[in-house]
């Protein structure tokens, strides 16, 4: 199991996401290091030996402009990171909204996973055009929950969980993230591991991680016997409650 950094991005800032309420989230106050520069915090994680970080840039994913040229400079960054893939939301509705992206950045990098979040699918419809357009193998779909409720757009048309999850698997897709929102930054445990379990045991070749609420080591240690492929950190990182060398010494075995 592996253990993913998480950055959330609002106005070309790392943010502290706490519950999903994002009119809340302020500048990330971090004891790795000082500021909330997402290059700096990109070259820290890459310095402790992460090879894979989770990107989330709320902007987008809010419907607003994205900060096109700080994307650009982390495309800069992770192309000259050697080693290290970051999945990147931001907040894809569909073709169109992918090619607008792809042609802001001057191409979508290959070291970006690209995430595609049921907050702001448009469509089962959307969802099978990006497929034809990227393969579906690559594409990771998030299922945003929020207080166990799937969020999806209006137009989605998308009636459970479990529907949209037999849909994504069955048209190619290998990795999912499970992320319950209201868990975010509470640090209060994995609320979701009974969803992941009988995903797992429906799908047993599908690659799950989970995010939200994941609080200690002790925790971390818990999990390396369940059906997960990696957990999504953030808080219990940057608060120092996990400190790297707890990381690196204890939790080896996880990733």
């Amino acid at each position: 199991m592996k253990i993913i950094p998480v950055l959330d991005l609002l106005s070309g800032v790392c943010v502290h996401g706490v519950a999903g309420e994002r009119s809340e989230y302020q500048p990330l106050r971090s004891t790795l290091i000082e500021g909330s520069d997402p290059l700096r915090f990109l070259e820290h994680f890459a310095g402790m030996g992460f090879d894979e970080i989770y990107i989330a840039e709320l902007d987008g994913i809010c419907g607003r402009m994205r900060p096109w040229d700080l994307l650009r400079e982390i495309k800069t960054w992770s192309q000259r990171a050697c080693g290290v893939r970051l999945k990147v939301d931001l907040g894809i509705a569909d073709v169109d909204d992918f090619e607008v992206c792809a042609r802001m950045l001057g191409g979508w990098p290959e070291e970006w996973q690209v995430v595609v979040g049921t907050e702001t699918l448009l469509s089962l419809n959307a969802w099978e055009e990006l497929g034809r357009l990227l393969d579906h193998r690559g594409v990771v779909v998030s299922f945003d929950y929020a207080h166990e409720r799937l969020m999806t757009t209006k137009s989605s048309a998308i009636k459970t969980d479990v529907d949209l999850l037999d849909e994504v698997v069955k048209s190619g897709c290998r990795e999912v993230i499970v992320l319950e929102l209201s868990d975010v930054g509470g640090m209060k445990g994995l609320s979701t591991l009974n969803r992941c379990r009988l995903w797992k045991q429906r799908y047993p070749e599908l690659s799950i991680v989970a995010g939200g609420g994941i609080s200690s080591k002790e925790e971390l240690l818990g999990l390396r016997n369940e059906p997960l492929a990696g957990v999504l950190m953030a808080t219990a990182i940057h608060q120092g409650l996990i400190t790297i060398c707890k990381l690196e010494r204890d939790v080896s075995g996880c990733g």
